[in-house]
Formats: structure tokens, C-alpha cells, sequence
């Protein structure tokens, strides 16, 4: 059945509407002893979590490895229902740091958030002694622990942390804003100088007013929150009291400080308002369903398997109890449309978890079974998806640009409206412009929104620094343009170069910068340091201006002396693709060099009498 709602509506009856996708649950592995979560670090494995204190690596037929991944069973807790290994997030460099997070109740009963490396020599395999603990947090009863963590498209790591637990949120701690419980936190897992608080969080600046790790409040037990991989907005599953279970929804670039009302609001619903006098300021979920026969809600993952556009977009949770699989589909707010996909009774559904792919796994706690979900009608609907957020995809210079990519798509790009020979889910820039993608599986073809793409090229350049100095020189400072990157070299402390200190030989000195969304470049300046003035070398200074260049070059020299230069251009590899012989006079020269090359990174060698020297060059066009 589907609702429209405007604000909110309640679930009341179920029937599955004849337009609706038709999805079923197929066992995937069995013999899983409570299995809690479902993850992947961007390849092949797919990752379980066993409250227990266990993560499992299987392959996508559901063949497990016979090592687990992670065995800390002697440090996890897990003797009442809702302790033990509660949450897993893969760091989103975990390619290159190898770090994973955890969230999971101690030995002394309290929620530690910790981070764990991979092996250095196995990756299938954690090193369990690499554990650094971010925080420990207080837990005074044993249930209402929360334990979700997930990195949000902002790159910091959001953690779900009920109220404590026992009943009715005795301390009132999830109104409290010096307590972590009953909240919604955010650390920048990778600033340990700052205690992982990030400076934008609501009370980072005040902690007067509030714990600076709070990110929002008012949640009961967020048992599984979720960020939709298009939009970046988040889908909170918040367990009831007694009567009401909810669906909570912040929209992307929210700056949080959100109150979702728990203990004075369960839903929509009064609790316990007498004790909440002068707050107002709470924020309703925009979806809620009653205990019958429901008990607490298990979310949750927006569908963005590009297998079926029928499910694209919605949002799937669960109930423990019933077994009930609801979908939710943002349509505008405050409209959001509910329907109902599947009855799957008595089977006590704990989370849900996805694949590389976004295919969807459900486990099954009460039997000890891990579920795939297929949706098997319409069966002809591909979706071709550019990955982004936002209206504009900002990519670096040399980048590429990803599709949702699928087993057996076949895919055809076009830049501008002209065809790009590929069939690849990802492509090169070839430049700023228009790019849209089509994609086929067998009989069946989608295609994507046209998107646009703006192409960032940072190109930082060193001023102030002379070709040679005399051993003796004064310190200089050196400036680079933006400002705001950092110099390295020999000699160089912050942006002072001291000749003493990077002594007699030829340095190279680097000025990198990196831009606002991440891109990173980096100039090269060489200079020389001498003994003593009559070894000074043939210039001072050689400049290639534009650089990047569609081929033509203006070279700038600060010469000491006239002499003859030969500039050679070689390939990365070192071969040779042309020379050039020019002769400098002493003072300014300005020397045009013409390349016709095809785009790429090329090296430019000049050699003297008495020196040599490297620069890069790039050819875009």
C-alpha cells in the first residue's frame, strides 16, 4: 500500500501495490551466530560482524575465509542482548591507511569507539593489536547502547548512541547536552591534536553549552543510521519506547544541533512533556509506525543498486517483531511516500548492509542467516548513474569520473554530445563540459542525467628564490602563490630557505598546495649553493610560463652570463622526443618553445657548459 504523506502519516494496514517492485529474500550464508552487520571496504569482500566480537570476510557466492578478519572476543562484552560488537566503518582511505572503526561495549559495560589497522602483510587479516581508542563512553544500564558508526560524505564519523538505557531515559540524557548519551556524535577520527573534535560541530566552540562530539540529540536508540550515496542525506532509525517507532531525516549540508525530542517526544507523541517545559525547538520524524504487532524498528539503507530503478532512491527498514520490510521514498519534503515490500514474519531482522555494488543484505539474527534481496520485477530497468553531490561534479585535473558500476553492464559515455570510446564504469577527463552516460544490461539500456563537470587545475608557483646562492647567504623567505600550501627541501623550515643550513650541491625545493576540494599540486624550484662567488652557475632563475600549456611555452631566464642552452624534451619514461639549441645573453631572456605533443606530463632537461637541470612539463588541451 503507499501513503503520500505531507509532514507525516501512519502505517495502519499493508498491501503491496500492483507498480510496486516486487522483492524477495534469498539465504545467502547460514550458521552466522547473531549477525549484527553488514559492510564493504570498496572491493569484492563483503564483511560480517558478529555481536559476538567477530567479523568474517565472505565472497559475493558467500564462501568464508577460514581466518576471521577481526577476533577481539576477549575484550568485547556481550552478555545481555543489545551489548557486544555493535558497528563497523571502513576509513574512506582505507585502500591506502588500512584503518577501520568499531564500536562495541567493554568489559567494564561501557562503549568504546575504537580504530584497528589491517595487517601490513595480509589484508584479508587485522592486526588485533593496532586498537587505538578514540573514546570510552559511560554506559549505566545494559541496553539502549545505539552502536552504528558510518562516515558521512563530509569524511567524519558519526556514532549512534542510545540513551542508556533501562526505561523512560531515567537520567534524562538524551536531553542533556554535557552527556554523549541519547545523541547523535561526529569526530574527525583523523585529527588526534584536536581530540577528534571537529571545529564545526554545534558546541565545538562552547563547550559551555554542550559536549563538543555531539553532532544532534533527543534519539532514544538510533539502532542503524545511513547516508544515501547520492544526495548525502542522512535516514536516522530511532527504536520506541512503548508505543512508536520512527524514521528521522536530516537533509545534506545540515549543520546539525538537531533535537529529535526523546524523552519528551516518542514520535509525534507526547512522553514525558511535563519535564520539557520551554523546549520547542524539536524536530519530527517523517515517518512513524504503532507496536501492532511491531516492536522496534531495524533500518536501513537507501537503494542505490543500479540493478532496478524501481527500488532507486527508497529507503528500506524493518521491524524486529513482525518482519515487515517498509520502503520510504523521498519526494520533495516535507512529502515522502511509504510501501510496503515485504512480509517476512518471525525472522528478526537486526540490520541491514550492502556490497560494492549496493546490492542489499539483511541479517536475520534469529535464525542465524544472512539474506540477499533480489528484486525480480521490473526486471528491465537499469539505472546509469554518475557518481556526484551536488548539481556540479568537481573533479581534479586528471582525474576520472565514476558511474555506479553493476556485473554484466555495458557502458557508453559522451562528452558534449560526442560519443567517448569506452566501456569502462570509469573515464579520464578529457575537460571541462557535459558528460552522460548510458549503460546496458542485455535486452535493457538506462541513462544517466547529463552532468556537468568542472575540472579544477591547481597550479602552484614558487617566488622568491634565487637559482644560486653563495654558502654564506642570508636566510630568505619564500613565497608561494595560493597562499596556504606548504615548502619542503633541503634548507627549508616553514618558508624560510637558509643556504647554510641545506649546504654546497643542488637542491630542489617544493611548494605544494591543495585546493578546497582536495586537489593538490605541486612547483619545483632548483637552486644552486656554492662555495664561493666565482662558481656561481650560468642563471639565477628559470621560469616556464603557462604551465600547464596546450604546447606553447615561454621560458624566462635570469642570466649571470652569455652562454648556449640546450633544452631537450623527454617523455616520463626518459625517451627523447625533441631538442632545441638556443643561446641566453646576461640579464632577462624570454624564450618561446612551441611542443607538439599529445596531453600528458613531460619532462623539460636544460644543460649548459657547467649544469644541468629537470623540469616538468604538462600538456591539456
Amino acid at each position: 500500500m503507499k501513503r503520500i504523506i505531507f509532514a507525516l502519516l501512519f502505517i495502519t494496514s499493508a498491501s503491496v501495490n500492483a507498480q510496486n517492485p516486487t522483492i524477495s529474500l534469498t539465504s545467502w550464508v547460514t550458521g552466522v551466530t547473531r549477525p549484527i552487520d553488514v559492510q564493504n571496504c570498496g572491493d569484492d569482500r563483503v564483511f560480517v560482524v558478529r555481536q559476538g566480537g567477530v567479523i568474517l570476510i565472505y565472497d559475493t557466492a558467500g564462501v568464508v575465509l577460514a581466518t576471521p578478519f577481526l577476533d577481539i572476543q576477549t575484550i568485547v562484552y556481550d552478555v545481555n542482548n543489545e551489548q557486544g560488537l555493535l558497528g563497523l566503518a571502513f576509513d574512506p582511505d582505507y585502500k591506502n591507511n588500512g584503518y577501520f572503526y568499531v564500536n562495541y561495549i567493554n568489559n567494564s559495560h561501557n562503549t568504546n569507539i575504537s580504530r584497528f589497522s589491517v595487517s601490513a602483510t595480509d589484508s584479508n587479516v587485522a592486526d588485533p593489536a593496532s586498537e587505538l581508542i578514540l573514546k570510552t563512553i559511560y554506559q549505566p544500564y545494559s541496553n539502549h547502547n545505539g552502536g552504528c558508526v558510518r562516515f558521512g560524505p563530509d569524511g567524519m564519523l558519526y556514532v549512534g548512541m542510545g540513551d542508556g538505557g533501562y526505561f523512560g531515559d531515567p537520567g534524562n540524557r538524551a536531553q542533556n547536552l554535557h552527556s554523549l548519551l541519547g545523541k547523535m556524535l561526529r569526530l574527525n577520527v583523523h585529527d588526534s591534536a584536536a581530540n577528534y573534535i571537529p571545529l564545526t560541530n554545534p558546541f565545538a566552540s562552547d563547550t559551555s553549552i554542550g559536549s563538543p562530539e555531539i553532532w544532534d540529540f533527543g534519539v532514544r536508540n538510533p539502532w542503524r543510521f545511513n547516508f544515501d550515496k547520492v544526495t548525502g542525506n542522512l535516514w536516522i532509525a530511532d527504536v520506541g519506547q512503548d508505543t512508536w517507532e520512527e524514521v528521522d531525516f536530516e537533509p545534506y549540508g545540515s549543520n546539525g544541533n538537531l533535537n529529535y525530542g526523546w524523552r519528551c517526544k516518542e514520535a509525534t507523541h507526547d512522553y514525558n512533556i511535563s519535564q520539557c517545559a520551554g523546549i520547542s525547538n524539536f524536530v519530527s520524524p517523517i515517518w512513524e509506525y504503532h507496536h501492532t504487532p511491531a516492536c522496534s524498528i531495524s533500518g536501513g539503507v537507501v537503494y542505490r543498486c543500479p540493478d532496478n530503478a524501481a527500488l532507486w532512491g527508497k529507503y528500506l527498514f524493518a521491524d524486529y517483531c513482525s518482519g515487515e520490510i517498509w520502503s520510504l521514498l523521498e519526494n520533495g519534503q516535507p512529502i515522502f511516500e511509504c510501501d510496503t515490500l515485504l512480509d517476512f514474519t518471525n525472522n528478526t531482522i537486526a540490520s541491514f548492509g550492502e556490497d560494492k555494488w549496493g546490492r542489499v543484505y539483511v541479517c536475520g539474527e534469529g535464525n542465524s542467516t544472512i539474506y540477499r534481496l533480489n528484486v525480480t520485477s521490473p526486471t528491465c530497468n537499469p539505472v546509469a548513474f554518475i557518481e556526484h553531490l551536488g548539481d556540479t561534479l568537481e573533479v581534479c585535473n586528471g582525474g576520472t569520473i565514476h558511474a555506479y558500476e553493476f556485473p554484466g553492464f555495458q557502458y557508453a559515455w559522451t562528452y558534449n554530445g560526442v560519443n567517448v570510446n569506452s566501456n569502462l564504469p570509469t573515464i579520464p577527463v578529457a575537460g571541462p563540459g557535459y558528460y552522460q552516460l548510458t549503460v546496458t544490461q542485455g535486452a535493457c539500456t538506462g541513462i544517466s542525467d547529463s552532468v556537468f563537470v568542472n575540472v579544477h587545475s591547481v597550479n602552484p608557483v614558487i617566488s622568491g628564490l634565487l637559482g644560486s646562492y653563495t654558502q654564506g647567504s642570508s636566510a630568505v623567505t619564500l613565497i608561494g602563490t595560493p597562499s596556504g600550501g606548504v615548502f619542503s627541501g633541503a634548507g627549508v623550515t616553514g618558508n624560510i630557505f637558509d643556504p647554510s643550513i641545506a649546504g654546497v650541491g643542488t637542491h630542489e625545493i617544493y611548494y605544494t598546495y591543495t585546493d578546497e576540494i582536495g586537489c593538490e599540486g605541486t612547483d619545483t624550484a632548483i637552486t644552486s649553493i656554492v662555495s664561493g662567488i666565482n662558481e656561481l652557475p650560468v642563471f639565477s632563475s628559470l621560469t616556464i610560463i603557462p604551465n600547464p600549456s596546450s604546447g606553447d611555452f615561454n621560458i624566462r631566464i635570469q642570466a649571470f652570463r652569455n652562454e648556449k642552452i640546450q633544452f631537450t624534451v623527454l617523455d616520463i619514461s626518459g625517451r627523447v622526443i625533441d631538442q632545441y639549441i638556443t643561446e641566453i645573453k646576461t640579464g632577462d631572456n624570454n624564450i618561446k618553445l612551441k611542443v607538439n605533443l599529445e596531453e600528458g606530463v613531460y619532462l623539460l632537461q636544460w644543460k649548459s657548459l657547467t649544469e644541468t637541470g629537470v623540469k616538468r612539463i604538462i600538456i591539456q588541451k
